[in-house]
């Protein structure tokens, strides 16, 4: 084994030479139609501007080619990748149209467009406010909605979460349904069976758990069921079979414990605040469930008949 050091790596990069490579990437590209209409061969169709989807490069050349995009004081502008959100508090939205023009016209002068069809507004709050100020943007009104989807996460206007770990519980169902040929009654081995639940199927669950994970348990458990029945489906045991067994046989962590651990960890490492820090210090078996007469607290032993 060798091991090199460049001498000043980055103080001698070849500043034209990388200035080629990135423009021998987004010039002289060409794409085929997908589809052949009347047996006439395809033709081949040059690509005057965008940079490659798909790599690892061009959303890092997007984010520089945006980067210098309007800001202000009173409205927080946050980008990741082509994803744009413009959001303030509700004593500043008269100062959201003027921020919104301000970044339009950025688009624009860039040869950039704003879909109005997927721009989407939302307010958040439990109180009842009249109804929000009419946002437009060139040409078009922005429509309010209660709940709308972002980087992949429902988001309701009451911030309970409810839709987005609705979102997940199908997906997961989903993804269940398509490996059900490995993981199903087959001669794999539950071992295996169990690591392709835990590689492929359980972080769909739990995509954004970081930021969800404190919802109500009601909505946690509806996430808990779908790794039940996956495990289940791979020991082929009954809904008679305890499930805290069913979990220890398999050496899997309950879900909604997963998850907590998660959240918990996350938000220790990004927050220093000791109240922050206290939101994802609960216990699951803690918290009550909702019942038609009472409220009874979750003892340890509730799990066993999830």
């Amino acid at each position: 084994m060798v091991l090199l050091d460049v001498q000043k790596a980055f103080d001698t990069v070849w500043t034209l030479k990388l200035t080629k490579i990135i423009q021998n990437f987004l010039e002289d590209r060409t794409h085929n139609p997908s589809i052949h209409i009347k047996q006439t061969p395809f033709s081949t169709h040059h690509i005057p501007a965008g940079v490659p989807q798909g790599s690892v490069l061009g959303p890092i050349l997007f984010n520089i080619y945006i980067n210098d995009i309007s800001t202000s004081n009173k409205v927080h502008t946050d980008i990741y990748a082509d994803y744009t959100v413009l959001f303030t508090s509700k004593t500043a939205t008269t100062n959201l149209q003027t921020h919104l023009n301000a970044v339009t016209d950025h688009f624009t002068n860039w040869k950039l467009t704003v879909n109005p069809d997927k721009t989407k507004a939302i307010l958040f709050t439990f109180k009842k406010f009249p109804p929000p100020p009419c946002l437009t943007i060139p040409n078009q009104q922005i429509t309010w909605h209660k709940t709308v989807k972002y980087l992949g996460l429902q988001l309701d206007s009451k911030l309970t979460w409810k839709h987005a770990i609705q979102d997940r519980v199908r997906k997961t169902t989903h993804a269940l349904k398509t490996l059900y040929p490995l993981i199903g009654r087959g001669p794999i081995p539950i071992a295996h069976k169990i690591h392709q639940y835990k590689a492929c199927a359980r972080p769909i669950p739990t995509y954004g758990a970081q930021v969800w994970g404190t919802a109500a348990t009601s909505h946690i458990l509806k996430a808990q069921r779908t790794q039940n029945k996956c495990l289940r489906t791979i020991t082929g045991k009954n809904t008679d079979y305890n499930i805290k067994k069913l979990h220890s046989d398999t050496k899997t962590t309950f879900l909604v414990r997963h998850i907590n651990n998660f959240t918990k960890n996350t938000i220790h490492k990004l927050h220093q605040n000791p109240l922050v820090n206290s939101i994802a210090n609960y216990d699951i078996n803690e918290i009550p469930l909702k019942n038609k007469t009472n409220y009874p607290k979750l003892p340890s032993t509730q799990l066993t008949s999830i």
